[in-house]
C-alpha cells in the first residue's frame, strides 16, 4: 500500500510541476526554471506530510527510485532546452538536476522542521540561487572561448 501511495504522490507532483512548466512559453527556460521551482515548493509544501508517511523508509543506500528519476528527468529536459537555447552552459545536465532537484528538497524541509515554511521566500531564495547557479552562459562561454 504505501508503494502505491508513493507512486501517487510521485505521479501527482510530477503532473502539477508540469503543467506549471507547461504554462511557460517552450522557449523560455529561465521562466520555466523558475516554474518549476515554484510549483515543486508549492506540490510539497502542500502534502509534506503525506510525503513523509510514502517516503519515511527511504534511505540514501536506495540510490535510485523511479519518483525520484522521474523529477530528475523533467528538470533535466528543462536544463536542456536551455543548453539547446543557449542560455545555460551546463557540463553535466543530470547532476545540475540532481543538485537543484536535492536543493529544493533540502530547503523546504529545514523550512518545515523550523516551523516557517514562508511558501514566497523559499520560491525567491531557490530560485535566484538556482539562476545564479545556471548563469545565463555569457560569461562562462567567454572564459571557454578565451582558454
Amino acid at each position: 500500500m504505501i508503494a502505491a501511495l508513493r507512486d501517487r504522490f510521485a505521479q501527482g507532483f510530477v503532473a502539477r510541476v508540469q503543467a506549471a512548466v507547461d504554462a511557460c512559453p517552450a522557449g523560455d527556460a529561465v521562466g520555466r526554471l523558475c516554474a518549476w521551482t515554484a510549483a515543486a515548493v508549492g506540490a510539497y509544501l502542500d502534502q509534506f506530510q503525506l510525503h513523509d508517511i510514502v517516503f519515511h523508509d527511504f534511505g540514501h543506500d536506495r540510490r535510485q527510485s523511479a519518483e525520484h528519476d522521474a523529477v530528475i528527468d523533467q528538470l533535466m529536459t528543462i536544463l536542456a532546452a536551455g543548453i539547446q537555447k543557449g542560455t545555460w552552459l551546463i557540463e553535466s545536465p543530470r547532476s545540475t538536476a540532481i543538485v537543484i532537484f536535492h536543493g529544493m528538497h533540502g530547503v523546504v524541509d529545514d523550512a518545515i522542521a523550523a516551523g516557517s515554511p514562508d511558501r514566497a521566500q523559499i520560491i525567491d531564495t531557490l530560485s535566484a540561487l538556482f539562476r545564479r547557479m545556471l548563469g545565463d552562459g555569457t560569461s562562462r562561454r567567454a572564459e571557454r572561448d578565451s582558454a
